[in-house]
């Protein structure tokens, strides 16, 4: 059980890493000014979604490292926290696609053409 608490605070460090470099990405796109105040937007936006559920994300995996470390806990209780942080991380998952798709949506289809030639090439 500890594993996959490890691995689970390891996956979504990882996954915002890897999120930030997706928006240093989109740097070497020549984007237009109101291009890039509204990739800003939806990157803040996104920026206070993900810090809300990640703080749930620890305050979760604390709980539960808590719970496994108590020899009164039962496997329900912690089978209820292990189901509970999954569901934050697909939160978290699902907030970064939809962000992803909004930029996408604001750059024109050369600009999306360079982007997956990136993407790809990396």
């Amino acid at each position: 059980m500890k594993k996959i608490i490890l691995f689970l605070i390891c996956l979504s460090s990882f996954v915002y890493a890897a999120d930030e470099d997706r928006f240093r990405t989109l740097e070497t796109l020549n984007l237009s000014l109101p291009q890039k105040q509204q990739i800003e937007n939806i990157k803040n936006e996104q920026k206070s979604q993900i810090q809300v559920l990640q703080a749930e994300l620890k305050l979760n995996t604390e709980k539960l490292k808590t719970l496994q470390n108590n020899e009164n806990s039962s496997e329900e209780e912690i089978e209820a926290l292990k189901t509970k942080i999954n569901s934050i991380q697909s939160a978290l998952s699902d907030i970064k696609v939809k962000s992803w798709i909004k930029v996408k949506s604001v750059l024109s289809p050369e600009q999306n053409e360079k982007l997956r030639n990136l993407q790809l090439s990396h």
